[in-house]
């Protein structure tokens, strides 16, 4: 059976069905804003309305900053949505540069300040993305904070600071915002299969747990110092400080110290590889890693991030994995 690769791109009115010269995604959990870029020809025909225009159009003309972006890509007309955003820039090159940014654009022109003795991070996103087009997940933890205050700033710059200060993972699927624990979200498995559904493993490496040392303290910081709220690892081990800037349920601090430690130190794969656009995976994912040359090596790992590469020369998907999930 043979594969063609197919394209759909809705960019505000306009659609483009195939012809791109160029596609790259990239979305991670440790970034808040994906990205994608799309390079097309400088002339060409563009869907609007159902009709064709008479003659060739300068493409650059009919996109600007702010129109909604809608990417599916696939094999013989299958099609799986691989980004939802926003024009961010176009660049009058040849061919011309399409710069796209998840929905975490909305939230860049957007002025955000509040006060809070009492609150939890659900009612503090709620503010930040109040008259956006973006949603909260339902898998948001109903975790208390004492206090927080947001002073004026952008709504991506409070984003970073949730993240940051509140030592949350924030990340958005399409139009649908997570804050919380690593471990809140999963969007699904796939398999892959080294020396077979996979092309290269050399960014791939094995590690053993017990060649590293390491210790994950999480401190509160105070104006007469820092608090130790928790802490958790090798009693030798090298220090990994994380600062909080809030009293939150211990059991958080908790999970947050076993989870930075799972990424420090465990035994089995880290690193990147690089496949075919399917099977589809997205960050988030738990991905199976099966060697058949060492078996001992088999295990379930979790999705940090992935690069998606579509062009006239094929399409590639880089997975990055970081900690190894179960055996």
């Amino acid at each position: 059976m043979s594969f063609k690769l197919c394209s759909l791109i809705d960019i505000g009115d306009y659609q483009l069905r195939g012809g791109v010269n160029e596609v790259n995604i990239k979305k991670s959990v440790n970034t808040i804003v994906d990205t994608a870029n799309i390079k097309i020809p400088a002339l060409g025909r563009a869907l609007n309305n159902d009709t064709l225009p008479a003659s060739s159009v300068e493409t650059a003309g009919l996109f600007k900053e702010g129109q909604k972006v809608k990417i599916q890509l696939g094999y013989n007309y299958r099609y799986r949505t691989e980004f939802e955003g926003f024009v961010r820039r176009v660049n009058l090159s040849t061919p011309v540069n399409i710069e796209l940014e998840g929905y975490a654009w909305q939230l860049r022109k957007k002025t955000v300040a509040a006060s809070w003795r009492s609150v939890t991070i659900k009612q503090v996103l709620e503010k930040i993305v109040e008259g956006t087009d973006i949603v909260l997940s339902d898998k948001i933890p109903d975790s208390d904070l004492i206090k927080i205050t947001l002073k004026p700033m952008t709504g991506l710059q409070a984003l970073e600071y949730v993240k940051e200060k509140l030592l949350m993972v924030v990340h958005f699927d399409g139009n649908v915002l997570y804050a919380g624990l690593e471990e809140g979200i999963k969007k699904g498995d796939v398999q892959y299969r080294l020396g077979w559904n996979v092309i290269r493993d050399d960014q791939l490496k094995y590690r053993i747990a017990d060649d590293t040392l390491v210790r994950v303290r999480i401190v509160l910081k105070l104006q007469k110092g820092e608090q130790v709220l928790y802490e958790a690892g090798d009693k030798n081990g090298e220090i990994v400080k994380k600062e909080a800037d809030h009293w939150g349920k211990p059991e958080s601090f908790v999970k947050i110290a076993k989870r930075v430690l799972s990424e420090k130190k465990f035994t089995g794969f880290e690193g990147k590889i690089t496949a075919f656009l399917e099977p589809f995976c997205q960050p988030t994912y738990t991905a199976e890693i099966i060697d058949k040359k060492y078996g001992k090596r088999d295990g379930k790992y979790f999705v940090a991030g992935t690069e998606v590469k579509f062009g006239t020369g094929g399409a590639r998907r880089i997975v990055e994995i970081t900690r190894r999930l179960s055996v």
